[in-house]
């Protein structure tokens, strides 16, 4: 709940994306955490929800989220290849429940 309004309420919800147009894979691993941690400051006053998805190359898949400011790390083994993103919106799903 933020702000004491359910999600299921709660009129807009802001997914931002426009961080993964400040750089590219190949850019230096520092410059892109402190770009990315400035980033976030501008959301100190929300709750942030990070989800994250990956499938190894024996069809392993797994799904996972975390809510820093409620001390939440959730691990989600799911059933052998199950595709990405399946993965991703399971991941998704599970943090907002």
């Amino acid at each position: 709940i933020v702000n004491n309004i359910a999600p299921w309420n709660r009129t807009t919800i802001c997914t931002d994306i426009s961080l993964q147009q400040t750089f590219t894979r190949q850019d230096n691993i520092e410059i892109k955490k402190q770009l990315t941690l400035d980033h976030l400051q501008q959301y100190n006053q929300h709750l942030q929800i990070f989800t994250d998805a990956s499938q190894l190359s024996d069809g392993k898949t797994e799904a996972a989220f975390c809510i820093p400011s409620k001390s939440i790390e959730v691990k989600l083994k799911l059933i052998d290849n199950t595709s990405i993103a399946t993965a991703e919106l399971l991941a998704i799903e599970s943090a907002l429940l």
